[in-house]
This record gives structure tokens, C-alpha cells and sequence, in this order.
């Protein structure tokens, strides 16, 4: 009698081990049909996410880009603007970052130097309504573009308005500049400008 209880109880967990086997090995018709759901739902929201863009708006925003040069000195550019449309957009399966800025104004070293033991920088500046800049790329563009450059003490990047005369001053129909690398590249397209002889007023 208990030979048999035994045998039973064998034949028991045999079929309960087997049952489960056969669901690990073995794929039924309903599984298949649950996975490719599942597959085309993934799908879906991969599709979703390409075609989906991303923004937002930010106020007051600044950038301080640095460039560091072979004599160890680094060149700051800054941009400043009241407010900006940040966008991210799928492009050809990369990410694209725009920003969309109001009222820009830029001031950017052009070159540090000395002449004696007197600290002198040059530098740019410009002023726009509008101009884009591309993250994705490192890149700024704008147009109708003020432009000034000076010539002007020290080595450290001033936001203000400089007291001394521009050196040269005009209006660009664009610009644009990268920021990538050591050496920075500067395009001005249609510059009308004037030029004044430093220690001469315009």
C-alpha cells in the first residue's frame, strides 16, 4: 500500500515537472500571439518618439563659451538673450538641438596680447532681434547684425559697453560663428562698416 501512495505521488510530480518543461521549451500559439502584440506596440511608440519634437522656453538665458590657445591663455565668448524657444527634434536618427534666441547681443575675444607690460584684448561685439544657435553642431547664426570691434585693456572679457571709440562699426546682413575646437570661425556676409582710427572720433 505504501509502494503505491509512493508510485502515485511520483507519477504526480513527474507530470507537474514535465507540464512545466514543456511551457519553458515549447512556445504555444498564444504566446506567439502575445509576443508579436507586444512587438507592434513597441513599435508604435518608437515611431511616436521619431516624429514627437520637444520644446521649451527659457528666459534670460546666458552662455559662456571658453577657448583655450596655445599660449595658455583662453578666449570667452558670451550670449546673452532675453528669452529663447529651446527645440528637440528627431533628424535622421540623431538628435537636433535648436535654440530659438530674442535679442541677442555677443561679446566675444577675438585675440589676447600685450604691448609692454599693458594687458590688451580685442574684441567684438554685436547686437541682433534674432539668431539660432545649434547644439547639435556648435553653430550661431543671425541676422541684421550690429557689429563692433575694439581694442581695449585687460584680458578678461567685459559685458559692458567699452568707453573707448569702436575701431570698426557697420551692420552685417548675417553672421554666423562655430564654436567647436580650439579656434573658433567667424563669417560676417554683406558688412557694411566704418572705420575709425583709434584716438580719432567717428
Amino acid at each position: 500500500m505504501f509502494g503505491k501512495s509512493v508510485t502515485i505521488t511520483c507519477i504526480g510530480i513527474s507530470a507537474v515537472i514535465l507540464t512545466g518543461l514543456f511551457k519553458i521549451c515549447f512556445v504555444t500559439d498564444r504566446d506567439i500571439l502575445k509576443y508579436k502584440a507586444l512587438i507592434e506596440e513597441c513599435r508604435k511608440i518608437e515611431l511616436e518618439s521619431q516624429n514627437s519634437v520637444a520644446t521649451q522656453t527659457r528666459i534670460g538665458v546666458r552662455k559662456d563659451i571658453f577657448f583655450a590657445q596655445e599660449d595658455h591663455n583662453r578666449l570667452h565668448y558670451r550670449i546673452d538673450s532675453s528669452s529663447s524657444l529651446l527645440t528637440l527634434s528627431p533628424e535622421n536618427n540623431k538628435l537636433e538641438i535648436l535654440e530659438n534666441l530674442s535679442n541677442v547681443q555677443c561679446w566675444m575675444q577675438e585675440k589676447l596680447y600685450s604691448v609692454g607690460n599693458k594687458s590688451m584684448q580685442q574684441m567684438r561685439h554685436l547686437q541682433a532681434s534674432k539668431g539660432v544657435y545649434n547644439l547639435s553642431k556648435q553653430e550661431f547664426i543671425a541676422n541684421d547684425v550690429m557689429l563692433s570691434l575694439f581694442r581695449i585693456p585687460g584680458h578678461e572679457l567685459i559685458t559692458t559697453t567699452p568707453s573707448s571709440k569702436a575701431f570698426l562699426k557697420g551692420k552685417a546682413e548675417d553672421i554666423e560663428f562655430t564654436v567647436s575646437g580650439k579656434t573658433p570661425r567667424f563669417e560676417a556676409h554683406q558688412f557694411n562698416a566704418s572705420f575709425t582710427p583709434e584716438g580719432q572720433n567717428p
